[in-house]
Order: C-alpha cells, then structure tokens, then sequence
C-alpha cells in the first residue's frame, strides 16, 4: 500500500519554486458588467383604409381631393363630392419598445388605383403625407397611431366606377 506524503504549507512553497510558480506579489480583481437593449419587433397593422369618398369627375381638365392625414377637412379642387359622401384617412396603430425612435416611409412617387371589372382605367394618387414628422419618440407607452393622407387625381375622361388600389407605410427603428 503506498501512502501519500505528508505535505506541509512551506513543502507547497518550495515545490512551486521548483516548477517555477511564482506567488504574486499583489492580486487585485475588479467587476465587470455587461449590458444589452434589446428591441421587441416593430408591429404595424392597419385600421382603417384610406377613402377618397365619392364625386363626380371635372367636366374638364384634371380634378383633385387631397385627404389630410390629420383627420382634418378634404379639400377638392376642380371636382364635385357626391351628396355627403364621407372620406377617410388611412388609420395605422402599431408598437414599439418605449424610448425608442421610429422612423416611418410612404410611397415617395404614385400609386396606381384601377377601376374594378376593368383594370386598364386607372387613377393616380400621390403626395402621400402622415401626421408626424417622419419620425416617432416612442415615450409613455409602446403603441402608437399614425394618420395617412394623400392626394387623387381624377381627370375629365375617367370612366366611372370603383377604383382600388394600395400602398405601403413602413416602420423601422432610427
């Protein structure tokens, strides 16, 4: 049977000696930390679709409504409403982490509205606007809404009918 031999504090020192470990002379440690922010996923959903409303085509030449994408009043120039015919901006909600900025992009040209039964009839709309500046401080809570207006160009020989057509806003973290 082998025994282990006995091993005293200054045996440890000398062997450490030997094989060359050397005690240090001061030992000193400090904390580090380590942070991360993280984002939740920007959400974007639509609300309420944008509604030009109905009206009866200039007699000549080209027509406009131009929806505010505040809520506030439509304006036609060159073009007749259709009775009490209501229009509506478009209604985007989404969330965001609070404190965070969102930065918010609309069409920058024309989006191409096609009258339904015949998609060769078109209209244009354009002069897309929202009711920020572009840009959102997400600050007391994490949703937020966004109001899209643009303007329609109706012009004297556009057919009647129903006329659809789409567009995208985008949110992205700045």
């Amino acid at each position: 049977m082998i025994r282990p031999a006995p091993c005293s504090a200054s045996g440890l020192f000398a062997a450490a000696l030997l094989l060359g470990i050397q005690s240090p002379a001061s030992a000193a440690n400090a904390l580090g930390s380590a942070t991360v922010n993280l984002y939740k996923p920007l959400l974007l959903a639509k609300t309420t679709d944008m509604d030009f409303g109905s009206m009866f085509p200039p007699a000549s030449g080209t027509g406009t409504i131009k929806l505010d994408p505040n809520g506030g009043a439509t304006v036609y120039t060159g073009i007749a409403a259709a009775g009490a015919s209501p229009t509506t901006r478009a209604v985007f909600t989404g969330q965001a982490t609070r404190l965070s900025l969102v930065f918010l992009q609309l069409p920058a040209g024309s989006i191409t509205l096609a009258r339904v039964g015949n998609p060769s009839d078109t209209l244009t709309a354009n002069n897309f606007t929202i009711d920020s500046a572009g840009a959102l401080r997400i600050v007391g809570t994490a949703s937020y809404t966004i109001g899209v207006g643009a303007t329609l160009s109706v012009p004297s020989t556009a057919v009647g009918g129903t006329y659809v057509g789409s567009f995208t806003l985008t949110a992205n973290y700045f």
